[in-house]
């Protein structure tokens, strides 16, 4: 099967999975239950269950609202260059001038939604989403992944900063990181001047990182389907980045490998990064554009983790197979665990939206829409 083949059949499944799970969400809506809702007889039972999961815990988030005092727009446009989560004053200033929802720190355990005062989604909370069989089958997955995790080391960049991973007595996986996309800026090359590479981990045919890929096609298949709708705005710009780049030698290096890696990457996202054992300090996404959403899936054998919103004075219980996507430009958020975990972050990057001409004004997607 040729690689534009490939993608068009990740896109079909993509497509299929949404579909069903905003109609099981619909019928769960309107008859309090989804077990009329037809789906395709070449899925698995499992890809099945874990769509009936996925619409469940959706709806369960959307019935449960809580909302900000203020308007994001309004929020975003007070964000400056030095507001990266990690400067004290800045945050501080930020929280007097839009106050956090809650006035002392409080902890949810229970699927929410997130918005601004006038309903446009900042935070989907979707704990335990994940199926037990799917998210064992995506840590044993890892392993195919292995040898190409970079172990962390000291310097400035606290993603893969030693003093943000812990140690394990015996782990299934080295703690580190390894960052993937189909095409981005060579590092610190990030301006109109350069084209669009493939990530280093994927430029060779059968590296671990395309094997992996390969392996999570069904998984990434169901987390895009998720963003599709969640956020389909975001989801309809990614894919139409993606179609752009397959089309576009001129903006890509190395294009024949680009459209290889297209046909096994199937995310919408523009990127994607896997941290074993690390502990994330608070952080915005300044990489993303601000009405993006950044999407974080969770696995592992450990027993407990939290992710913290600290301009919202909102914790989220964090236990494998937990879904959060939030906009990441706006929201800092810190994340931490005790025992064997990996994240898998989904990422969009405004310097990528630049490169092809398709960065918009901002635009977030407003819950009222939802069962439109």
């Amino acid at each position: 099967m040729s690689a534009n083949a490939t993608a068009l059949a990740v896109i079909e499944l993509t497509e299929e999975i949404a579909s069903y799970v905003q109609q099981a969400i619909s019928a769960i809506e309107v008859n309090g239950h989804f077990e009329e809702t037809r789906f395709p007889a070449h899925w698995s039972l499992d890809l099945l269950s874990d769509c009936n999961r996925m619409a469940r815990v959706i709806t369960d988030a959307y019935d449960n609202q809580e909302k900000t005092s203020w308007s994001v727009h309004d929020y975003a446009q007070e964000l400056k260059t030095k507001a990266n989560g990690m400067n004290d004053a800045v945050e501080e200033a930020l929280k007097k001038k839009f106050p956090p929802m809650n006035k002392h720190m409080t902890l949810s355990s229970s699927p929410l939604l997130i918005t601004d005062k006038d309903g446009f989604v900042l935070v989907w909370y979707l704990p335990e989403a994940l199926s037990p069989t799917r998210k064992k089958k995506m840590w044993n997955m890892l392993v195919k992944l292995g040898p190409a995790i970079q172990a962390p080391k000291e310097g400035d960049n606290w993603r893969t900063s030693l003093e943000h991973y812990y140690d394990l007595q015996d782990p299934q996986y080295k703690q580190g990181s390894v960052s993937m996309s189909p095409a981005w800026f060579p590092q610190a090359h990030h301006t109109a001047e350069y084209k669009l590479i493939p990530a280093k981990c994927l430029a060779r045919d059968g590296s671990p990182a395309e094997k992996w890929l390969r392996d999570m096609q069904e998984t990434n298949a169901l987390l895009g389907a998720v963003l599709r709708v969640i956020n389909p705005k975001v989801y309809e710009q990614g894919m139409a980045d993606l179609v752009k780049i397959s089309k576009s030698p001129d903006d890509v290096e190395n294009h024949d490998r680009v459209k290889d890696i297209l046909g096994f990457w199937a995310s919408p996202y523009h990127g994607l990064s896997v941290m074993c054992n690390r502990q994330t300090p608070v952080h915005r996404d300044v990489h993303s554009p601000k009405d993006s959403m950044e999407m974080l899936a969770t696995i592992g054998t450990y027993l407990d983790g939290q992710i913290t919103l600290p301009s919202l004075n909102h914790m989220l219980h964090y236990p494998a197979g937990t879904i959060v996507a939030l906009g990441g430009r706006i929201i800092p958020h810190s994340a931490k665990a005790n025992g064997d975990r990996a994240c898998i972050a989904y990422y969009m990057r405004e310097t990528i939206l630049t490169r092809l001409g398709s960065l918009k004004e901002h635009t977030w997607f407003d819950q009222n829409n939802f069962y439109d």
